[in-house]
């Protein structure tokens, strides 16, 4: 999913949590991580182009293992439990990305590593660049924002 409805939903969920901002930014952290460095160099060396990028490095695919791995998930939010027990909260938007992300990539183009390192399993899903799915998922991002905001007061 892309990284504007990654952060709105999580911000959805996280509707009437004081940090919900906070979380919505944790929500898109996966995909900055991973993406983040390789598309800012693709901006430096050649300005913004539209479209999937050619040539992306080897560490982008490990970056998005990483970020996008139940187990790593599991483990930061374990050692967080131990350290820092009120801020595992707001990991959950980093669970929810994994979540959203597990049906809507396909095998073709990221596809989510859900066990890795342990195992390599992903599944086939649907890609969330196609334009009947996008206007799904923003009328029901833009549904709920609507119900929320006149149903269910926010801090």
């Amino acid at each position: 999913m892309d990284v504007f409805a990654h952060f709105f939903w999580t911000y959805l969920v996280y509707w009437t949590h004081p940090k919900r901002f906070i979380a919505g930014v944790i929500g898109v952290l996966p995909d900055l991580c991973s993406f983040g460095p390789f598309m800012i160099g693709r901006l430096l060396r050649s300005g913004f182009v539209f479209g999937r990028p050619d040539g992306i490095p080897t560490y982008v695919y490990f970056l998005y293992d990483i970020t996008h791995s139940f187990v790593i998930f599991a483990a930061v939010a374990l050692f967080l439990w131990y350290v820092a027990r009120p801020a595992v909260f707001l990991l959950g938007g980093w669970g929810l990305h994994i979540i959203i992300d597990i049906p809507t990539h396909t095998d073709a183009f990221f596809p989510t590593p859900v066990l890795w390192p342990l195992f390599d399993v992903s599944f086939n899903g649907i890609s969330w660049g196609t334009w009947w799915f996008m206007l799904l998922n923003y009328g029901a991002l833009l549904s709920l924002f609507t119900y929320l905001r006149w149903k269910v007061p926010h801090t």
